[in-house]
């Protein structure tokens, strides 16, 4: 339905609101159209202002790009991380690797943003009894 109302409204005006064309991504997302995504990706990108509206906007605009490098096979990912000795794993996010940290380390860019989703693949009892909380994140020196 969105789709449909979207594809009514002129080009000129979803160029001008990336809002409009954040939705229109989302929409090629849902219907796992992601090799269409770039163009209206890029198309939101130019159109983000320095405002707080475009900052707001600039995290969707990342997690849909990371979305894209994602399903291209091209995305970050942690293959291989090091596990502490209580089993846990420690993730570190930043522009560089904590020395020593690197197998557990996400880079990301500071003039893109970034949005970290957690997504929980047959999650166990805990979970789904909410006796398990993930952490908050913790800001490191």
């Amino acid at each position: 339905m969105v789709e449909r109302w979207l594809d009514l409204l002129p080009e000129e005006l979803k160029r001008e609101r990336p809002s409009l064309l954040l939705a229109q991504a989302w929409g090629l997302y849902e219907r796992y159209r992601i090799s269409d995504m770039s163009a209206v990706l890029e198309q939101a990108g130019s159109a983000l202002d320095e405002g707080a509206a475009g900052q707001q906007l600039a995290g969707e605009l990342s997690f849909l790009r990371g979305a894209v490098e994602y399903w291209e096979g091209k995305g970050e990912s942690l293959d291989d991380p090091v596990a502490n000795p209580d089993g846990s794993v420690d993730v570190y996010f930043g522009p560089t690797a904590p020395e020593g940290k690197e197998r557990n380390w996400v880079p990301t860019n500071h003039a893109k943003g970034f949005f970290v989703v957690f997504r929980f693949y047959g999650p166990t009892e805990g979970y789904i009894e909410k006796t398990w909380v993930l952490d908050d994140f913790e800001l490191l020196d």
